[in-house]
């Protein structure tokens, strides 16, 4: 019988990581994982901020319990990981309340990266309201994409509506 040690809050890795990924992959994954549902754990641990070479964690209870509505905001607002660990818009969804099928009127969205001759990467973004204005075939195209790149969502994230994102919007 092995006997471990219980489980703690906090997790008990290094910080920060060794040789972190400066520039995305130039091949995206095959099948990259959508998140689907609006679950949230009370007890997810998410990056409220980077001080020096450490992140502070908070759990996703922690931000729900704030009445401080600006910081919540800012919180979900911003989209800095730390090595393992993420922001609270992606692990606290349902207290960012980014769980509808709503489009973010001011976000951009991914169209496509352009490469040029010396190699240098340059995303190319669209909002909601370019997306709403195009034909039902350019629509499902964009919104079928699933590629990000730098922080920079696809259309299927940030136009929910416009994209009837699934897990987000009912048929």
């Amino acid at each position: 019988l092995l006997t471990t040690k219980a489980p703690t809050k906090v997790p008990t890795v290094a910080l920060p990581i060794s040789n972190p990924i400066k520039e995305p992959s130039r091949h995206p994954i095959e099948s990259p994982t959508i998140m689907s549902s609006c679950d949230e754990d009370e007890e997810d641990i998410f990056v409220r901020t980077i001080k020096g070479n450490r992140a502070v964690l908070k759990t996703c209870r922690w931000l729900s319990e704030k009445d401080d509505v600006t910081l919540v905001d800012k919180l979900c607002k911003k989209n800095e990981g730390f090595g393992i660990y993420k922001p609270a818009n992606e692990m606290c969804p349902v207290t960012c309340n980014i769980c509808t099928c709503e489009d973010h009127e001011t976000g951009k969205f991914l169209l496509k990266t352009i490469e040029s001759a010396n190699g240098a990467v340059k995303a190319q973004k669209r909002d909601c309201s370019w997306l709403r204005s195009k034909s039902s075939y350019k629509k499902s195209v964009v919104c079928a994409r699933t590629e990000s790149y730098r922080n920079i969502e696809p259309a299927m994230n940030v136009c929910r509506a416009t994209c009837k994102t699934e897990g987000y919007c009912s048929s």
